[in-house]
């Protein structure tokens, strides 16, 4: 069955992630009959606050890896993952050496074709992505630069942090975020096409990518970053008259209506 790009963002739902994903993610996971019930998440945090895999662990009773880098952190995520029998491990996630995440999940029981990876890094992320080569998830999301538009090849040097910033915007403007940093859904989109994964969708900060062989479960093709990208981290005025035609405008009265509903609430 066909689900065009926006048939799927209307599943956007926000259970505890930041933007909606895991309700996505909820009906893409529904679409996969071979699951295993099994999900990682880096850097997980506590476990909760905007998890894209929380839902699934407190819900759907998947079992899960989940790790975090910052002792204080990895602390509450314990605390939090106690009831769920979650594997909690406190390691920072490299490309390589010991803390790749080949060797990280080695030490646990989770299968090679798990269902979901959430990655989260706020730098590596897609040199961590491309260094995985002992496990295959059936569905990758991965932070991207909503600042780069479709089309934009950067990728994100080793070891940089993403940087987010607001230079002089109101965060309840309709006109969005200003400073961005990491690699651009076309650099994301081009690594996972040699991964054998296909682009899914995009949701805010997040590109969402499935196993090749799943797409026809989504799609009746390829999708291109220019079909998927929501413009969310670009001013309306930023845009293009093609771009504007692209995001649609149903999408755009969202945007401005979601200003004002901002505006009246605070």
């Amino acid at each position: 069955m066909e689900y065009t790009v926006e048939k799927l963002l209307s599943h956007r739902k926000r259970y505890f992630s930041k933007q909606g994903e895991d309700g996505l993610l909820e009906f893409v996971l529904s679409k996969i009959s071979d699951r295993t019930n099994w999900c990682v998440e880096f850097g997980a945090w506590d476990g909760k606050s905007e998890s894209n895999t929380y839902y699934f662990i407190s819900q759907q009773g998947y079992h899960g890896v989940m790790i975090e880098a910052d002792p204080f952190k990895y602390g509450l995520l314990c605390n939090n993952m106690k009831e769920h029998g979650v594997i909690c491990v406190n390691a920072f996630v490299r490309p390589e050496g010991k803390n790749k995440l080949d060797n990280v999940l080695s030490l646990t029981p989770i299968p090679k074709e798990f269902d979901l990876l959430s990655i989260d890094v706020d730098g590596d992320d897609y040199h961590i992505w491309k260094s995985l080569e002992a496990y295959h998830p059936k569905v990758v999301i991965i932070e991207i630069n909503m600042r780069d538009k479709p089309g934009v090849k950067r990728i994100n040097q080793p070891g940089n942090h993403i940087v987010q910033g607001n230079s002089g915007t109101s965060v309840s403007s309709m006109w969005g975020i200003t400073g961005y940093s990491g690699t651009s859904l076309s650099s994301m989109t081009e690594l996972a096409v040699s991964k054998q994964y296909s682009l899914l969708a995009n949701v805010h900060c997040n590109a969402i990518f499935v196993r090749r062989e799943y797409l026809h479960l989504f799609h009746d093709r390829e999708v291109t970053p220019d079909e998927v990208f929501t413009y969310e981290g670009r001013q309306l005025s930023e845009l293009s008259f093609r771009e504007m035609r692209s995001l649609g405008w149903r999408r755009i009265i969202e945007r401005v209506a979601k200003v004002f509903y901002d505006l009246v609430n605070h």
